[in-house]
């Protein structure tokens, strides 16, 4: 089975999204449920390849795992767009949706009706900061974090 999804060369910014370590990645992946591994697989990756140190690629990857479970589960749309960024002291990561936004009714339900509610909560116990905003052009918002190098949050 091929990994669905692309690499982007174009983002919509975000707050200081400006790149000092010049490296930036980013992929679109169709908005379901099964896209959220190929994005943990993909965010691993791509952090390999930059040298990152594995606690920090790890905390990375559950990041956009919960990132990307929310727009996926919460948003509606057709894709998502995943982004790794190196600011020089931190790994930027966002996960952008197109859909109608959290006050609407859930796009993609959990299958059994199971929803354990705590994505963001591990979000914010993981990054040195995080927020949200609407995104620019265009319908969706952007869910972002900034996570410390070298921190080893999940090594042990």
């Amino acid at each position: 089975m091929t990994a669905p999804g692309n690499a982007m060369t174009q983002w919509p910014s975000g707050p200081d999204t400006g790149t000092v370590g010049g490296r930036r990645y980013a992929f679109a992946l169709p908005a379901r449920a099964e896209s959220v591994a190929y994005a943990r697989g993909r965010t691993r990756a791509r952090l390999a390849r930059w040298n990152l140190d594995a606690g920090t690629r790890e905390t990375a990857a559950l990041v956009v795992s919960e990132l990307a479970t929310n727009a996926v589960v919460h948003a509606g749309g057709e894709t998502i767009l995943c982004e790794l960024a190196d600011h020089g002291l931190r790994l930027y990561v966002a996960v952008h949706d197109h859909g109608v936004g959290p006050n609407s009714p859930r796009a993609n339900p959990l299958p059994g009706g199971a929803d354990s509610g705590r994505g963001l909560l591990v979000v914010q116990c993981l990054s040195e900061a995080w927020g949200v905003h609407d995104a620019e052009p265009g319908p969706g918002r952007v869910v972002w974090a900034e996570l410390p190098y070298g921190a080893g949050l999940l090594s042990g």
